[in-house]
């Protein structure tokens, strides 16, 4: 039996219950995920998620005039670095620590507090590396690379809009660094390397993050059906755009109907984010080009609550890909590093990806060691992309495709 249909089945015999043998009653609708609390971060406590917290708190101070522009001018991110230096300098103390993400919930079109303090910390960071490398401050630059990489990989085990947010912190770091790892001397080179390494270590199981998005599909029942309840439902639907009206018009067209119907569509609803669940957590383990042999859940189209799935269950899927793509960017970026240090060094290029720590010589869309190539003193290092074939390092201007490489020319 299908997950929404054990939901179904619960739904059923709740209002049986309810009803006893007489007339139906109309029946209560039952809580299906608790209010969300708001989190407060304490002080000292070792954990460095509650330093990102006071940080991002320090940055919401600043106001909405600091934080909503989308496009920055040079002076104004001269000015954004300096002002966010004790913000930083939490994010720099709580890195020392391990990272708890301490998640809470929230119902759909909410702003999570923390996320837009979180955003500007990790743009201003990525300035700084820029400017470090421009001004030759290379030590700097590779202090912030770290720091930057320890801190959004640490945001990758919230929900999904959390981790796609500390991907792109990570991503921009490494994508500032890269084209001019041939500056840094070797000793440069050891110290960017233990720490870059040190961060992957930091990655978290992409499990948690899972459980945090279906806590948030569990918010997502819950506030449409509280919308139903209330007959409300227009003003949830309003947020979502001409394309989604067709699932809330299947909604409405429930009342006036039984109870019974009514609950199952929550119910039922609820056992579809299970199952979504259930897949996520099936295919991750899976090298990216296996995952494909794993079905994804289908509904039956008679369904009312079917166009509720792709509204609100599908945003942790795509976050999978991005994982992958930063995940191995960041092993080559670290391959590129001792590769590079022992050329410095005079030191011979090894055969073959052996030689490399299995932290940093797996390739996640193979699920195999990296490619490899060296001839005359030279090396090339890639991934085989989302192909899952060597196409000898060939790639686009994204460095993306066919071959999956370090942005770097």
């Amino acid at each position: 039996m299908r997950m929404w249909e054990n939901h179904r089945v619960l739904g059923i015999a709740l209002i049986l219950a309810l009803a006893g043998c007489g007339a139906e009653v109309p029946a209560p609708f039952p809580e299906l995920a608790p209010k969300p609390e708001p989190y407060h971060p304490t002080s000292g406590s070792g954990n460095a998620f509650d330093f990102y917290v006071r940080a991002a708190q320090g940055v919401a101070t600043l106001g909405p005039a600091f934080t909503a522009p989308v496009t920055f001018s040079a002076g104004q991110r001269e000015r954004i670095i300096v002002q966010l230096l004790p913000d930083k300098k939490l994010v720099l103390q709580g890195s020392a620590y391990p990272c708890t993400f301490e998640f809470q919930p929230h119902r759909p079109f909410e702003n999570p507090p923390y996320r837009q303090g979180w955003r500007m910390l990790g743009r201003a960071m990525a300035w700084q590396i820029q400017d470090s490398i421009e001004h030759g401050k290379l030590d700097q630059a590779i202090t912030g690379v770290i720091l930057a990489t320890r801190f959004g990989f640490d945001l990758s085990t919230g929900d999904a809009a959390d981790s796609t947010l500390g991907l792109i912190i990570v991503d921009t770091a490494r994508q500032a660094i890269a084209p001019y790892l041939g500056r840094l001397n070797s000793g440069q080179l050891h110290i960017l390397n233990l720490g870059l390494q040190g961060a992957l270590s930091r990655f978290g199981d992409p499990n948690e993050m899972f459980e945090h998005e279906h806590l948030n599909m569990t918010q997502a029942v819950q506030s449409l059906q509280d919308h139903f309840r209330d007959n409300t439902l227009k003003q949830l639907s309003d947020q979502v755009g001409v394309v989604g009206q067709e699932p809330f018009k299947k909604l409405a067209e429930l009342y006036g109907q039984d109870s019974r119907k009514r609950l199952e569509f929550f119910q039922e609803l609820l056992g579809a984010s299970a199952e979504e669940l259930a897949w996520l957590k099936e295919v991750a383990p899976l090298p990216a080009i296996s995952r494909s042999t794993v079905p994804s859940p289908e509904y039956p189209k008679a369904k009312r609550w079917r166009g509720f799935v792709k509204l609100f269950f599908n945003s942790a899927r795509p976050v999978l890909g991005m994982r992958d793509a930063t995940v191995a960017r960041s092993r080559l970026l670290c391959l590129q590093i001792e590769l590079l240090s022992r050329q410095k060094l005079g030191q011979p290029l090894p055969r073959d990806m052996n030689a490399f720590s299995p932290q940093i010589r797996m390739d996640p869309f193979s699920g195999k060691p990296f490619m490899y190539h060296r001839t005359d003193g030279n090396f090339s290092v890639y991934s085989v992309g989302e192909n899952g074939a060597d196409d000898m390092g060939a790639t686009d201007e994204s460095f993306s495709s066919p071959d999956l490489r370090l942005e770097a020319r």
